[in-house]
């Protein structure tokens, strides 16, 4: 049986759009703490997922981290995602601008020598039948199950899902990201904290622990074990990798 645990972090550097500070902060202690991780265990690997914006602001300002970026995706340790040249709702916006984002963000990934992903990563999650249009450029395309429960009847039995559904010419696989909550109440800590994040930390340590005690409600901490012929895997995140850099606070 092999077994794996899979994982897409996500860098959006406009997580709290406008505020440059805030840009800086998720590279900073987010994203390069990630690569370390990394770099510290070579047989580690995951997906990567990285909006052409996100590419510029990390070339223009930090070229040493896209340099670490890139040896790592050439050692194997990163498969890069990257699909739209910024993170959107994708489903609210006409054809024409989705293709538009598509076709500029391959144009940014060219200009520093990354090759293309043809893994559509469904920003903010959303599904829907119109991700078969986007056969031409992707093969592949990634929802996060709440999301796509929301749109389908949820099976009695999950953990006998094969790893992929057919979407026409396309495959579409569903993540599961419910560990995280768990993960930042447990490693929620006041030691080492400035005045800002004091204040962040009692705003939100209440509502961390309901989404804690809520998930361990449902059975969802210890994460979805799948079986699928010889191969075994559990999600343990799908989504936002800035939090994973400071674990006990959000953005």
């Amino acid at each position: 049986m092999n077994k794996f645990a899979l994982g897409i972090h996500t860098v959006n550097v406009a997580y709290t759009a406008g505020n440059l500070n805030s840009y800086h902060r998720q590279i900073r202690e987010g994203i390069v703490p990630l690569l370390n991780i990394l770099l510290r265990h070579p047989s580690w690997c995951f997906n990567l997922q990285i909006s052409g914006y996100s590419i510029e602001f990390i070339a223009n300002n930090y070229p040493g981290v896209l340099e670490i970026i890139k040896i790592l995706i050439n050692k194997e340790q990163i498969e890069l995602i990257s699909c739209t040249f910024s993170p959107q709702i994708w489903i609210a916006y006409p054809k024409y601008d989705l293709i538009k984002s598509i076709k500029l963000n391959r144009e940014i990934l060219e200009s520093y020598g990354l090759k293309p992903s043809r893994i559509f990563f469904s920003h903010e999650n959303f599904s829907g039948e119109g991700l078969s249009m986007l056969k031409e450029w992707f093969d592949v395309a990634i929802v996060k199950d709440d999301y796509y429960y929301y749109l389908y009847d949820k099976p009695d039995n999950l953990s006998s899902l094969p790893p992929y559904f057919n979407l026409n010419e396309m495959k579409l696989m569903v993540g599961w990201g419910h560990i995280l909550e768990g993960m930042a109440d447990k490693l929620y800590s006041k030691k080492n904290l400035n005045a800002h994040e004091e204040i962040l930390l009692r705003k939100n340590k209440q509502f961390l622990k309901q989404g804690y005690q809520n998930q361990k409600n449902e059975g969802k901490l210890n994460g979805l074990i799948c079986n699928y012929k010889d191969i075994e895997w559990k999600w343990y995140h799908v989504g936002s990798s800035e939090r994973f850099g400071k674990a006990h606070m959000r953005p």
